[in-house]
C-alpha cells in the first residue's frame, strides 16, 4: 500500500480508495499508505470494509483527517519498513517517475532504430 501512496502525483489534491474486501490489507499496510501520501493531499476518502483493519480505525481513516490523526495506526516499524523498501516520501515518487521515462526513452528508440 506505501507503493500505492507513493506513486501518487505530488500534485495530488483529492483522491477516494475503495479497499473493501481486501483481506490482505491490514493496519501496518494502512499506517504504510498513510506515512507515503503525498504532501499537497487535501482530500481523501477510504472505504476499509472487509479488511483486517478493526472497525474503529475504518471509522477513523474514512477522511484525511482522520487517518492522520488516528493514534491506532502509529504502529512501530511501519514508517521504517516504509523506508526500507523505498516506498516513502518524494523519493519514491522519482523513482517510480524515472522508471516511467526511462521505458518511454527505451520505447522512443525502439521506433527510431526500425525506420
Amino acid at each position: 500500500m506505501a507503493a500505492l501512496a507513493a506513486g501518487l502525483p505530488s500534485e495530488l489534491e483529492g483522491a477516494s480508495f475503495d479497499f473493501s474486501h481486501c483481506d490482505q490489507i491490514s493496519k501496518a499496510g494502512v499506517a504504510a499508505f498513510r506515512g507515503s501520501l503525498p504532501a499537497k493531499l487535501l482530500r481523501l476518502s477510504l472505504s476499509l470494509g472487509g479488511t483486517q483493519v478493526s472497525q474503529e480505525v475504518q471509522e477513523q481513516c474514512l477522511s484525511l483527517e482522520g487517518l492522520r490523526q488516528c493514534t491506532e495506526l502509529d504502529v512501530p516499524g511501519a514508517t521504517e519498513t516504509a523506508q526500507a523498501e523505498g516506498t516513502t516520501g518524494e523519493s519514491r515518487r522519482q523513482s517510480l517517475l524515472a522508471k516511467g521515462k526511462k521505458g518511454k526513452a527505451t520505447k522512443s528508440k525502439s521506433k527510431k532504430s526500425k525506420t
